[in-house]
């Protein structure tokens, strides 16, 4: 387990951990946030924001998937935000951009329409 500053910045820069709290192996709290009394991190999560109380979070980065008792239900993806996932989308958008150009400037259609489809499937859904 790791509680952990970010950076280099002055004043507080280390995590709070509120009262009964349960943070599993491997787990990391990074940065001034606080981990809200009674909740759990799962083992080898990585805590970036804020954790309300009642909660429990876990995956990397974490994300909450029960507070108060009831579960959590992320339905949209995007709600994770994750790091890696939001840049491959982004050069994903990007590699698109310019093979619409590139048929626009060569005159012709696309040759491979599942390499589109697949390619628009990673924008939409960001991994």
């Amino acid at each position: 387990m790791t509680l952990g500053g970010t950076g280099k910045e002055k004043g507080k820069r280390h995590p709070t951990i509120g009262n009964r709290v349960v943070i599993g192996a491997g787990a990391r709290v990074l940065g001034n946030i606080r981990i809200g009394d009674n909740s759990r991190v799962g083992a080898g999560s990585v805590v970036l924001r804020d954790v309300p109380d009642n909660s429990t979070i876990v995956g990397v980065p974490g994300h909450i998937v029960l507070r108060n008792g009831q579960r959590v239900v992320i339905t949209d993806p995007k709600q994770i935000q994750d790091p890696l996932s939001e840049a491959l989308a982004a050069v994903a958008t990007q590699v698109k951009d310019l093979k619409e150009r590139l048929q626009k400037l060569e005159g012709s259609e696309p040759a491979d329409s599942r390499a589109a489809d697949e390619l628009q499937a990673i924008i939409d859904y960001q991994i």
